[in-house]
This record gives C-alpha cells, structure tokens and sequence, in this order.
C-alpha cells in the first residue's frame, strides 16, 4: 500500500512535471521556429542584395571595357591625326622650299631679262 502510494505519487509528480515542461519546450520551440524564420528571411534579403550587387560588378566591369575599348579608340584615332598634322607639315615645308625655289629662279630670271634690255 505504500508501495502503491509511493508509485501513485511518483506518476503525478511525473504528469506534473511533465505538463509544466512540454508547455515551456512548446515555447521555446515556437521561439525558436519564429527566429529561425526571420534569420532565414535576413538569409534570403542578404543573398538578393548579394546577387544585385554581382550584377551590378558585371555591369560595371562590361562598361569598363566598353570605355577601355573606346579610349583605345580615340588613342589611335588621335595618332592617326598628329600623323596626317605632321605629314602637312612636311608638306607645307616642301612647299615652302619650292616657293622659295621659284623665287629665286624668277629673280634670276627678271636679271636677265634685264641684261638683255640693256
């Protein structure tokens, strides 16, 4: 009989126990349930702002060869014109000369023009 009591008293401290820890689990798992589903959105805004800003490197990256690209080609674009500058330069000089040359052979010509009317 105070086996039985004992057994009886055992059982209900066991159901009591029992019935004031599986609410406190029932929490803490709800608890922890709702954390994990605001970690997991933290989760998945992070790696959406992650595959933005990698499209937004690739982006950049296209536009920096693109302006590479064109900075090449104003860079010889600009050679070819100092190249055409100097060569009428080189041109104006050789006309500079002949002019030169024509002078000198219309002064000597005006010379003897000049002999020969005397």
């Amino acid at each position: 009989s105070d086996e039985a009591e004992r057994r009886s008293l055992e059982l209900f401290d066991d159901n009591l126990m029992n019935s004031v820890a599986v609410p406190s689990r029932v929490k803490e798992l709800t608890t922890l349930l709702a954390n994990s589903r605001i970690w997991q959105e933290k989760v998945e805004k992070v790696s959406a702002a992650l595959k933005q800003a990698q499209v937004q490197l690739v982006t950049a990256q296209v536009q920096s060869r693109d302006a590479d690209h064109r900075a090449k080609v104003a860079e010889e674009k600009l050679m070819a014109l100092r190249a055409r500058h100097e060569s009428a330069d080189d041109e104006q000089t050789k006309l500079a000369e002949e002019r030169a040359k024509l002078q000198e052979i219309e002064k000597e010509k005006a010379e003897m023009e000049a002999r020969l009317m005397q």
